[in-house]
This record gives structure tokens, C-alpha cells and sequence, in this order.
């Protein structure tokens, strides 16, 4: 399972072509800690969503507690929505052997009626919310009750950190800066104090290995495909034994020839193309049945 902001969907997309068993941010895309540690308490405890947790905006209904993709007519079938989502999510991470979880930022926002924190603003009024920093001390104190929680709910799940390297301007440079350091701050002690916790250095990747804009798209804010395809080569050389490098490349060998093209399908040329794409992928089948291409 896969937890978080932007990065957690390209490297979602890559695992998922490779025919990797994944479930990616089962409410939506998240950016801070404690947004992610209320999704993981959910899961973990079987939090169900109520109809209360819903309101309405613009004539459709939403939950601050997740993406604006999940939206409905009424509270009822938005609250029927989530809840099927958590339940999937709740037998995915059962079976898990990898969650990864990728910190996007450190602000939070607050909502001033409830003082909930919320995972999503869905675009409602700024003056709603109050914006703060994220206090570390208290993300370790939440961190440190999931990972006991965790540890029994599924005693063979290792925890990969992240953090997203890209850039929060909107926030500020020095407010991004100072975001960022408190995230690596977070992770630093995680890493540390807990077992079966480990880090993967995403940031560093592009910051460092990848200083040039030409890896950037037109906002020179995130990453492009060029910059997503030399991270993913750091990741699978990080984590992939090299008979799963091996697997990968045969199937991504089939998956660019289903993918080509043809400029005429009707030659025969291309029908000896397809039967030949059949016949690989028939081998590859019998080689390794439990993967599904």
C-alpha cells in the first residue's frame, strides 16, 4: 500500500505497469503527516465514515478527510463511497508486506469550527481554516501509538518514508524551506526509534542528482516524465532482487509492443507482429503463472 502525495502516484503507475499487487491512497492523494496518520487510524481501528463527516458545497457533498475525487449527490452515497473504499483499504493493509508513505509538507489546515485537521480543503473559504505548522513532537506521539497499533494489526508490514521533492511555493520559499526540514526532522526519528522502518531518498534524488530544469515540467515545480523514469531506475535498484529486474524487463518488452502502433493492421507483417506478442505472451505465463499480464 501506498500513502501520500504526488510521488506515491508515479511510483503507484510503475509498480502497477510491472504487475506489482498494489493499492495506492485509498481516499486520495494526501500531503501531510497528520492527514496520512488519520487515514492510516481508520484503517487500522475500522473508522467508518458517518453522514455527519460530509457537507455540502456547490451542490455536490465532500469530506475533509478525503480527496475531492470522492464527492456525491447526497451525504448518504458519498458516506457509501468512502466506506467501501476503507474496506478495501482495511483488507489490503492486512495482507501487506510494504506500506510506503511519501510527506508532501509540514502546513496544516485547521478547521476553526471543529479544530479538526483536515486532509482536503475542497477549494471552501480561507477564512474556514487556520494554517499552522506541524509540531514534530506531536507527530512522533501520533506516529508512536499507530506503530504499536500497527504492529498488531499486521506484525510482518515495513514501513518505506518519503518525501516529496516537490516544491510547495505557494507556501513561500523560506515557509517551504522550513516545511520541508520539518518533515526530514520527523522522518530522521522515525526511522530511528522504530523497527522495520527505513527511508527512501526521493527528495535527494531529484534535488541533488537532477539539477536541471529540463527535468521539471512548464511550472519548473514537479518533476517530468524524464525526471520519474530515472527515479524509478534508483528505486528498483534499490529494492528489486535481480531476478525481479529480470521479470520487469520482460514485461515491459511485452507491454511496448501491445502498445505499438500500427500504420496499417492489415498486412501480414503486422498480423505475424500480434501472433508473435501471443507467443510471448504464452511463455511468459508458463514461466510465471501467479503474474496476471
Amino acid at each position: 500500500m501506498l500513502l501520500g502525495s504526488c510521488f506515491t502516484e508515479h511510483i503507484s503507475q510503475k509498480l502497477s505497469e510491472r504487475k506489482f499487487k498494489i493499492k495506492s491512497n485509498p481516499l486520495g492523494i494526501m500531503f501531510h503527516p497528520k492527514a496520512i496518520f488519520k487515514t492510516l487510524n481508520r484503517v487500522i481501528n475500522g473508522f467508518y465514515f458517518s453522514e455527519n463527516e460530509m457537507f455540502e458545497q456547490n451542490g455536490r457533498f465532500y469530506c475533509y478527510d478525503a480527496h475531492s475525487q470522492f464527492n456525491g449527490s447526497s451525504a448518504a452515497e458519498l458516506t457509501e463511497k468512502l466506506n467501501t473504499e476503507l474496506t478495501k483499504a482495511i483488507d489490503w493493509l492486512k495482507s501487506s508486506d510494504y506500506l510506503f508513505i511519501t510527506f508532501g509538507t509540514s502546513w496544516i489546515y485547521r478547521l476553526k469550527e471543529t479544530r479538526e485537521v483536515v486532509a482536503n480543503c475542497h477549494k471552501s473559504p480561507n477564512n474556514l481554516f487556520q494554517k499552522e505548522l506541524l509540531d514534530p513532537k506531536r507527530a512522533h506521539e501520533i506516529f508512536y501509538g499507530l506503530k504499536q497499533k500497527l504492529k498488531k494489526f499486521n506484525p510482518n508490514l515495513k514501513i518505506v518514508f518519503t518525501i516529496s521533492p516537490v516544491r510547495h511555493w505557494r507556501d513561500g520559499h523560506f515557509e517551504n524551506q522550513l516545511s520541508k526540514g520539518l518533515l526530514f526532522q520527523c522522518v530522521y526519528h522515525f526511522i530511528n526509534q522504530f523497527k522495520a522502518c527505513y527511508y527512501f531518498p526521493a527528495y535527494e534524488i531529484v534535488m541533488d542528482d537532477l539539477r536541471d530544469y529540463r527535468f521539471y515540467e512548464s511550472d519548473l515545480i514537479h518533476p517530468n516524465q524524464l525526471a520519474i523514469n530515472y527515479m524509478w531506475e534508483k528505486f528498483e535498484n534499490c529494492f528489486f532482487e535481480p531476478k525481479t529486474l529480470e521479470i520487469n524487463q520482460e514485461i515491459e518488452k511485452i507491454s511496448k509492443a501491445q502498445n505499438h502502433l500500427a500504420f496499417n493492421p492489415e498486412t501480414e507483417e503486422h498480423k505475424k507482429f500480434l501472433k508473435s506478442i501471443e507467443k510471448n505472451i504464452e511463455n511468459f505465463q508458463k514461466k510465471y503463472p501467479e503474474i496476471n499480464l
